[in-house]
């Protein structure tokens, strides 16, 4: 499994670099306005290709701590399977579930 999906595929990059966005960008940022209100709301085209980099960058850093957080609480409570959660999800509860 890959690092960062965007960084190790250099096509992506490639392809956020030829592609001209001006106009989308221009519609989507509303025209850059609310830079005047929003200190990290881009004040330009660069600025708003860069901001899209560097999410593109961050992009899988929030499911690896989302994972890393659950995986700790996992760890920390053990693995059970309870007739409770199995009914309360729809799925009848199997004989014998261990607990």
């Amino acid at each position: 499994m890959s690092e960062n999906f965007f960084l190790d595929n250099p096509d992506l990059q490639l392809r956020l670099e030829q592609l001209d966005l001006r106009e989308v960008l221009e519609l989507k940022e509303k025209g850059y306005t609310e830079a005047s209100r929003y200190p990290t709301a881009p004040r330009s085209y660069a600025d708003a290709i860069d901001n899209y980099r560097i999410v593109g960058k961050a992009a899988d850093v929030v499911p690896m701590i989302i994972k890393a957080l659950r995986e700790r609480s996992t760890d920390e409570a053990g693995s059970w399977a309870a007739d409770d959660a199995a009914e309360a999800a729809g799925v009848p509860a199997a004989e014998g579930a261990v607990q």
